[in-house]
């Protein structure tokens, strides 16, 4: 009865509480609204490809998760890896992506960001809801109801700056991915590139990047990555690449 009366309370904005999310290893996190809700205890509608993600992981792991949102994949990786850098723009969600990650004590295994990656360094506008809407954009989408400044960086810089590189690499970036992997080109040549690849491909976003679902799959194929597991969701297209052998 307590947790449903949180719940209650947490889907109205009357308060701001812990949940312990057990089916994946029993995490917690702080919720204060149904969108936060939704992400965690929910899954975001994702337990599916959260369940696959886990499965696929190796202790030695060195995880980048772009595009963290409150953390939902990243704690759950931190606790199966080695090392997880989990980057997010959003101010208000980047806070939360750090409490969630002190509350379950994985400090020691995360290094959280405040950044968006793309294909450039410098700041850009972030569109944004903060933390009870749509997840942001660094383009206009027509459905956030405020603007914020956010830093972005590349992969390929940060690996520059001795940043360990990902063996796997999450993107969840709301139709920035081709920036995001346009920013990677050195290292997906490399034979430091990561082992595998989960992408969320978003194809009514992705115009407003100049780009489409196909331009996505032909970048990363060109690059070495083959699609080992297609799955729709909604409007989106759910990516699981693998390197191919020889690359």
């Amino acid at each position: 009865m307590v947790r449903e009366l949180k719940r209650a309370l947490c889907a109205r904005g009357l308060g701001e509480f812990s949940f312990r999310a057990s089916q994946f290893g029993g995490y917690t996190f702080r919720c204060a609204n149904r969108t936060e809700y939704y992400r965690t205890m929910d899954f975001g509608g994702e337990a599916d490809a959260l369940g696959a993600f886990l499965f696929l992981l190796r202790p030695d792991d060195h995880v980048w998760d772009i595009g963290a949102s409150v953390g939902l994949f990243t704690v759950h990786a931190a606790g199966a890896v080695r090392r997880v850098v989990a980057f997010e723009p959003d101010p208000a969600t980047f806070t939360r992506l750090r409490q969630n990650v002190e509350v379950n004590g994985l400090t020691d295994r995360v290094d959280c960001r405040m950044a968006a990656l793309g294909d450039r360094n410098g700041q850009v506008a972030l569109c944004t809801d903060g933390l009870d809407g749509n997840a942001p954009s660094v383009a206009d989408l027509g459905r956030h109801a405020g603007v914020t400044a956010a830093f972005m960086t590349t992969i390929d810089h940060l690996v520059d700056s001795n940043l360990a590189p990902p063996t796997v690499l999450k993107i969840d970036a709301e139709g920035a991915e081709v920036l995001v992997l346009r920013g990677a080109i050195q290292l997906l040549a490399s034979p430091r590139a990561p082992r595998l690849i989960f992408l969320e491909v978003h194809p009514t976003f992705l115009p407003s990047f100049g780009a489409t679902a196909e331009a996505v799959e032909a970048l990363v194929s060109q690059h070495g990555y083959d699609v080992a597991v297609r799955r729709l969701r909604g409007e989106q297209i759910h990516l699981l690449l693998t390197r191919r052998a020889g690359r």
